[in-house]
Protein backbone atom coordinates (compact mmCIF):
# COMPACT_ATOMS: atom_id res chain seq x y z
CA UNK A 1 0.00 0.00 0.00
CA UNK A 2 1.45 3.48 -1.11
CA UNK A 3 1.18 5.98 1.65
CA UNK A 4 0.92 9.94 1.30
CA UNK A 5 3.94 11.94 2.02
CA UNK A 6 4.14 13.17 5.54
CA UNK A 7 5.02 16.56 5.22
CA UNK A 8 3.22 19.57 3.56
CA UNK A 9 3.73 21.21 0.05
CA UNK A 10 5.43 23.96 1.27
CA UNK A 11 7.83 21.47 3.20
CA UNK A 12 8.42 19.62 0.66
CA UNK A 13 8.88 22.14 -1.85
CA UNK A 14 11.84 22.63 0.66
CA UNK A 15 13.66 19.23 0.01
CA UNK A 16 15.75 19.92 -3.63
CA UNK A 17 16.95 23.26 -2.52
CA UNK A 18 18.18 21.89 0.66
CA UNK A 19 19.34 18.68 -0.88
CA UNK A 20 21.46 21.17 -3.56
CA UNK A 21 23.15 22.89 -0.51
CA UNK A 22 24.13 19.76 1.08
CA UNK A 23 24.96 18.78 -2.61
CA UNK A 24 27.55 21.91 -2.58
CA UNK A 25 28.85 21.53 0.59
CA UNK A 26 29.73 18.19 0.64
CA UNK A 27 31.30 19.42 -3.28
CA UNK A 28 33.32 22.07 -0.73
CA UNK A 29 34.48 20.55 2.15
CA UNK A 30 35.06 16.98 1.14
CA UNK A 31 37.24 17.11 -2.09
CA UNK A 32 37.96 13.38 -2.15
CA UNK A 33 34.03 13.20 -2.30
CA UNK A 34 34.81 11.10 -5.71
CA UNK A 35 31.43 10.79 -6.79
CA UNK A 36 31.49 12.73 -9.45
CA UNK A 37 34.41 11.00 -11.27
CA UNK A 38 34.95 12.35 -15.07
CA UNK A 39 35.05 8.36 -15.65
CA UNK A 40 31.52 7.49 -14.41
CA UNK A 41 30.79 9.86 -16.61
CA UNK A 42 32.26 8.19 -20.12
CA UNK A 43 30.13 6.83 -22.59
CA UNK A 44 31.86 4.82 -24.73
CA UNK A 45 29.17 5.04 -27.55
CA UNK A 46 29.97 8.63 -28.08
CA UNK A 47 34.18 9.52 -27.26
CA UNK A 48 32.97 13.54 -28.04
CA UNK A 49 29.83 14.79 -25.51
CA UNK A 50 30.02 17.97 -26.53
CA UNK A 51 28.50 16.88 -30.03
CA UNK A 52 25.66 15.28 -28.31
CA UNK A 53 23.76 11.97 -28.35
CA UNK A 54 23.17 10.72 -31.21
CA UNK A 55 19.60 10.21 -32.69
CA UNK A 56 20.13 6.44 -32.87
CA UNK A 57 20.63 6.53 -29.24
CA UNK A 58 17.27 8.19 -28.28
CA UNK A 59 14.94 4.76 -28.96
CA UNK A 60 14.07 5.84 -32.97
CA UNK A 61 14.60 2.16 -33.35
CA UNK A 62 11.78 0.85 -31.09
CA UNK A 63 8.84 -1.27 -32.72
CA UNK A 64 5.20 -0.55 -32.62
CA UNK A 65 4.93 -3.09 -30.38
CA UNK A 66 7.31 -1.82 -27.90
CA UNK A 67 5.91 0.97 -27.92
CA UNK A 68 2.61 -0.55 -27.21
CA UNK A 69 3.60 -2.62 -24.26
CA UNK A 70 4.94 0.39 -22.78
CA UNK A 71 2.23 2.32 -22.74
CA UNK A 72 0.01 -0.24 -21.92
CA UNK A 73 2.45 -0.74 -19.02
CA UNK A 74 2.56 2.88 -18.31
CA UNK A 75 -0.96 2.63 -18.48
CA UNK A 76 -1.44 -0.10 -15.44
CA UNK A 77 1.25 1.75 -13.32
CA UNK A 78 -0.96 4.87 -13.82
CA UNK A 79 -3.92 2.94 -12.94
CA UNK A 80 -2.46 1.41 -9.93
CA UNK A 81 -1.13 4.42 -8.49
CA UNK A 82 -4.46 6.40 -8.93
CA UNK A 83 -6.51 3.71 -7.18
CA UNK A 84 -3.99 3.27 -4.28
CA UNK A 85 -4.68 7.50 -4.18
CA UNK A 86 -8.14 6.68 -3.98
CA UNK A 87 -7.87 4.39 -0.96
CA UNK A 88 -5.62 7.06 0.79
CA UNK A 89 -8.48 9.37 0.30
CA UNK A 90 -11.41 7.19 1.15
CA UNK A 91 -9.27 5.97 4.70
CA UNK A 92 -9.34 10.06 5.50
CA UNK A 93 -12.47 10.70 5.34
CA UNK A 94 -13.04 7.90 8.28
CA UNK A 95 -10.82 9.46 10.04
Amino acid sequence: MVVAPEYDIPTQAKIPPALAVLHNFIRIYDPDDNAQDEDDYKDVNNPHPSVGIELEHLGGHISQAKKDQASEKRDNIAMVMWMDYQQVLAQREEL
